[in-house]
């Protein structure tokens, strides 16, 4: 008896070394609180749940409201839906259920650059076309070779590239890099229409190169890689990646995870790259990633493959860093309030009701106090 009362001790005081160096999940969920007890005014947010209630045209799926790195707003929410195109009909909503991500996708390949880079296993942002792909050295003309990583990460490589909203278009140009039988060659291969450095271009091809370069630098597959370097060390054991008919991942658009994970990649950026006392981005690279690099002539600004919408009355102006995909997927950082904005819907290849915009603006913000606050369209 004695023996066993001791192998308790010694169990619990293990317990209690291993969450306290996280080697346990206990570190790696939400927690919760009110909006009053983090100084929100509740009101607002019960108004936009109300409106996506009394409005189920808008189809948004999910709302999650992060305040001091707590949980102050967590509501899910039925209607029709979609995996990587495929119908899924109408389905209830609720924190266990996985969400395509689409290009919020983009945001998250440009971490793991990021990683990679910080463990020498992608080059640095300055680093010329040539040597990031030398396989492709007779397909880059001089002018070609002038690209860097840090163009490729910007949208600004001046390559030209179709890509409409309609991703169901055959003539989309990330559409036809799916169907090719080499994705590089594909968006390397387009004509350059503007000097590197330039001109906003979006370019859905251009994560697949920045994946390319992922899993060449570590000699693994991106599922691999993303699992290792990413998501376990943020306890995401949830999700799906889908892989285009190339057969290397869509890392443009195939993401699917739970919106309370896509939170906790959001935080590295709202946090210096840390997820509690584990450093999982360099502040460096999270501070390159959410700067304005180019106005896009829609947001004020893109950095690392990275949106930032800009919103401004008398008082204020706030950047808001946003990683943004079709159908309604959203995670705005509110650096300057410690707030997180995360949604989910299904509003794919239209234009969305009840744009992400506008709920920051009508609901989010003013909750925050901040009255008035329009979203900029394209200015500095």
């Amino acid at each position: 008896m004695q023996f066993f009362k001791l192998s308790r001790i010694k169990i619990a005081l293990l317990l209690l070394w291993a969450v306290s160096f996280n080697l346990l999940s206990a570190d790696n969920e939400w927690k919760t609180t009110t909006p009053d007890k983090v100084g929100l005014d509740s009101s607002h947010l019960q108004s936009l749940v109300s409106y996506i209630d009394k409005n189920p045209k808008s189809n948004i799926h999910s709302i999650l409201v992060f305040k001091n790195n707590k949980i102050v707003l967590e509501k899910y929410f039925s209607g029709e839906d979609e995996n990587w195109g495929t119908s899924l009909g109408k389905i209830h909503f609720n924190a266990d259920v996985l969400h395509d991500m689409r290009s919020v996708s983009k945001s998250v390949t440009s971490a793991l650059v990021g990683i990679g880079i910080a463990e020498g296993k992608v080059p640095s942002t300055d680093t010329g076309l040539l040597k990031l792909l030398p396989k492709y050295h007779q397909q880059l003309s001089p002018e070609k070779s002038q690209l860097t990583l840090h163009h490729i990460l910007t949208m600004t490589t001046g390559l030209s590239w179709f890509e409409p909203t309609d991703y169901t278009n055959q003539g989309n140009d990330e559409i036809r890099m799916d169907k090719s039988p080499d994705p590089i060659a594909f968006v390397i291969g387009r004509s350059l229409e503007n000097k590197p450095g330039i001109v906003f271009k979006y370019n859905g091809g251009l994560p697949t190169l920045l994946g390319y370069l992922i899993e060449q630098g570590y000699g693994k597959d991106g599922k691999d890689i993303a699992t290792e370097k990413l998501f376990k060390p943020l306890g995401i054991e949830n999700f799906e990646w889908h892989s285009a008919e190339h057969g290397l991942l869509a890392y443009a658009s195939g993401l699917r995870l739970r919106p309370r994970d896509v939170a906790k990649i959001g935080s590295l950026y709202l946090n210096e790259g840390r997820w509690g006392n584990k450093q999982i981005l360099d502040p460096s690279w999270v501070k390159s990633s959410i700067t304005p690099h180019i106005s896009t002539g829609w947001t004020a600004g893109y950095g690392y493959q990275w949106w930032i919408p800009r919103f401004a009355s008398d008082e204020h102006i706030l950047n808001v860093p946003a990683a943004i995909g079709n159908g309604g997927q959203r995670i705005f950082i509110i650096k300057e309030l410690d707030m997180m904005v995360v949604m989910t819907a299904g509003v794919y290849n239209k234009r969305m009701p009840l744009s992400g915009m506008k709920i920051m603006s009508d609901y989010i913000l003013p909750a925050a106090g901040m009255n008035n606050m329009k979203f900029v369209n394209g200015k500095q």
